[in-house]
């Protein structure tokens, strides 16, 4: 279901699990929608772990519908990004905060540079970044670095998919914690026989 992140409801930092809000325009069953917004777009909950929350973004969420204490919610089970194709869209986008070292008016000023080819730059051809007035080769590093670690994070759901894996099993395969770095990396002692 493609639709747009509207508001937390309940999160949960240690485990990732949380409930957020979302915006589409597609079919929501009526015991999912809220009665309380009153706009052309429908508001329903879906519950899940490590719940996309980027407000400029468009996500497409696949799961199925549960009724929970609070109603009819859907279950995430794992989503994606919508990556837009309009120069507005991918303005949006690249503002959104997702790409770190990309803000609005950076973001202004790659649109209004590649336009509608700004995606394909960023993939073929990257050093064209340093045409765009503020990008220095430090910047450049910055945020070639973020994007490459989004499309890397994108292309493993991708890839996942077909196994249904949640989006919070997936992001444990992509960010292994510093502590199972810890215990592959520290030796233990051997004990002797005596």
């Amino acid at each position: 279901m493609k639709c747009r992140y509207e508001n937390e409801i309940y999160s949960n930092a240690d485990n990732g699990y949380c409930v957020y809000q979302y915006v589409t325009e597609e079919w929501v069953p009526e015991g999912a929608r809220n009665q309380f917004h009153k706009r052309k777009e429908t508001v329903f909950a879906a519950v899940g772990y490590y719940l996309p929350d980027g407000k400029l973004l468009e996500y497409d969420l696949m799961g199925n519908w549960v009724k929970g204490k609070h109603g009819l919610q859907l279950f995430v089970e794992f989503y994606e990004e919508v990556i837009p194709d309009t120069e507005e869209g991918i303005c949006q986008y690249l503002s959104s905060g997702t790409i770190k070292g990309i803000g609005p008016k950076t973001a202004e000023a790659i649109v209004d540079k590649f336009g509608s080819k700004t995606f394909d730059v960023f993939d073929k051809e990257p050093e064209k970044l340093r045409l765009v007035r503020g990008i220095t080769d430090k910047k450049l590093s910055v945020i070639l670095e973020s994007y490459q670690a989004e499309h890397s994070r994108r292309e493993l759901a991708m890839f996942l998919a077909p196994f249904k894996l949640g989006s919070r099993k997936i992001a444990e395969i992509q960010e292994p914690t510093e502590n199972a770095h810890w215990r592959l990396s520290k030796k233990r002692p051997i004990r002797s026989a005596n």
